[in-house]
């Protein structure tokens, strides 16, 4: 295990039961197999198990930003309880150099009746700090959190968002080399959850190395250097943050497909119907920042209907739905007689950044509407090496401007 190397998880599985009392069954086989000597067996999936991991391998170096995401039941908070020592893996191995520290569950070893204080003793002593190190830094906990006023009322009468401010302080003022977050910053205020971005990209600068788990794609965008995307227990994906969203969101449209006679097709009036969407521009199928864009519409009318209207929603992964085209705007009207039609919209220069959007189809009239189609991905690709976490990119003009007559002019005092 190289130095720059924190952990190394090899081929780690972990398995659950579905059923508590075969659950505890199984457990008392397995300590009576230990108790004469013998290794339970961790490889074979009994009645009414199931792998929660299943074969999940990395390296984490010292510096990156670890991003764990994947659909809920996925896996990724079972190896954070792994990682932290709460679980042991059923095969594989797991190699830690350097301390682990962090958040794994909001109101993790808080006491309910003792107060925000005393709790902040307690939860800084479970996590290895010291009483001497926790007052020496009780001062910078409680300013962090901003929960003075509440600070000697029991954390019974704490709200979620108060209870996370309270917990995060206190793992905020550890110093391990491993920090292990798990949705922390899904609850609380706006300016709260910022603050905690900005400490954590604080911290990395000074060597610490977070693992965070988030469904939350802006928060993962501004903080990580790397994702792994989890479904049904595996690692499908470890690489780019930028094609990490996209795969994951792959993953949640096909799992929200299940069960669709036509994935992703809802029709509300078979009368009128959207028969396909595609991108018909781009070399060989890659489009990149800048390029013009045709989008072309197949629209099938079976019976008479009223005038129809077409709609496109643009959706990025990071910040949903960013843009809108729409036939209306552009004084278009779709007839309603029968017959098939193709109508295709331009978009110039396309100003999205690298990434993956998704596309969808809206067919309606002013009364009603006839169907809804999630078309194919629009992939956009770089035009250099550069890489920018941003939704858009913008052709702005710079120019040197004469500070006379523009510059604020001081108030002179009295």
């Amino acid at each position: 295990m190289t130095a720059d190397v924190l952990i190394r998880a090899e081929g780690v599985g972990k398995k659950f039961c579905r059923s508590l009392k075969r659950g505890m069954y199984y457990a008392g086989v397995d300590l009576l197999r230990m108790m004469v000597g013998r290794e339970p067996d961790r490889d074979r999936l009994r009645k009414e198990e199931f792998w929660a991991l299943d074969g999940v391998s990395f390296e984490l170096r010292r510096g990156e930003c670890l991003g764990l995401i994947g659909p809920n039941g996925s896996g990724k908070t079972t190896m954070l309880r792994i990682l932290n020592g709460i679980l042991p893996p059923d095969r594989g191995r797991i190699t830690i150099r350097g301390t682990i520290g962090g958040l794994i569950q909001v109101g993790a070893g808080f006491h309910p009746r003792l107060t925000g204080r005393e709790n902040i003793y307690i939860t800084g002593a479970i996590r290895g700090m010291t009483r001497r190190q926790i007052e020496a830094h009780m001062e910078e906990i409680v300013a962090f959190s901003g929960l003075e006023e509440f600070l000697d009322m029991p954390v019974q009468y704490y709200s979620t968002g108060m209870l996370v401010r309270l917990g995060y302080s206190v793992a905020a003022h550890l110093e391990p080399d491993i920090l292990l977050l798990d949705e922390v910053l899904a609850v609380g205020d706006i300016a709260f959850r910022y603050k905690c971005l900005a400490h954590l990209r604080q911290k990395m600068a000074a060597g610490c190395t977070p693992i965070f788990v988030t469904h939350n794609m802006e928060q993962l965008a501004f903080l990580c250097t790397r994702v792994i995307v989890f479904s049904k227990g595996r690692a499908v994906f470890d690489g780019d943050v930028d094609e990490g969203i996209a795969v994951y969101q792959d993953v949640l449209t096909e799992e929200g497909r299940k069960g669709q006679r036509e994935p992703g097709r809802i029709t509300y009036d078979p009368r009128a119907e959207v028969a396909f969407l595609e991108v018909a521009s781009g070399c060989e199928g890659m489009i990149r920042t800048g390029d013009d864009v045709v989008l072309r519409v197949g629209i099938e009318v079976r019976e008479p209907v009223e005038p129809l209207s077409l709609r496109i929603v643009v959706e990025s992964p990071v910040a949903g739905n960013i843009a809108a085209l729409e036939t209306s705007r552009s004084g278009i009207t779709i007839p309603g007689d029968p017959g098939r039609r193709v109508i295709e919209a331009l978009i110039p220069a396309i100003p999205l950044l690298p990434g993956a959007y998704a596309l969808k189809v809206v067919l309606e009239s002013s009364t009603r509407p006839y169907m809804r189609l999630l078309g194919p991905r629009l992939l956009i690709g770089a035009r250099d090496e550069r890489r920018a976490r941003f939704l858009v990119t913008l052709r702005e003009q710079w120019q040197w401007v004469d500070p006379a007559g523009v510059w604020p002019r001081a108030e002179i005092p009295d």
